[in-house]
């Protein structure tokens, strides 16, 4: 009999510690110092944001992941820190979605025109004349 009274404050103690559990999954990561890509710690889910578009040719230039539009214009992206950076690949990585040096790329955001305030880390080659892309999807 005892034990079937433990038994739920048991099974609420497992609960809780499973529920725990998730909620420190969900947390974004740092930011990555060693990366070329700028980067932001999410505070909303993915896709939630502004909805401007980017597009253009992933670069990567003294040390910084850019994107070369169709107008030869240099925009530094902003991605949030749970994007991870494959140097061997030459790729940056995060919710599904691959950037590859090299490679056409498009994005969802929201235009800056100095390093935004949200900003976690902006690798020195980042820094000065760019314009700055957050990016909120893909």
């Amino acid at each position: 009999m005892k034990i079937s009274a433990i038994s739920p404050w048991l099974a609420l103690a497992v609960a809780a510690i499973g529920l725990t559990a998730c909620a420190s999954s969900t947390t974004p990561p740092e930011a990555d110092t060693d990366s070329p890509a700028a980067s932001y710690v999410r505070t909303s889910d993915w896709g939630e944001g502004d909805a401007a578009l980017l597009e253009g040719t992933v670069t990567l230039e003294n040390s910084c992941l850019t994107v070369v539009d169709d107008a030869g214009q240099i925009i530094v992206p902003v991605f949030p820190t749970d994007f991870a950076w494959d140097a061997d690949a030459g790729e940056i990585t995060g919710f599904g979605h691959t950037f590859s040096v090299g490679e056409p790329a498009s994005m969802g955001g929201g235009y800056h025109d100095a390093p935004p305030s949200s900003a976690e880390y902006i690798p020195s080659g980042c820094e000065g004349g760019a314009q700055y892309f957050m990016v909120y999807s893909a």
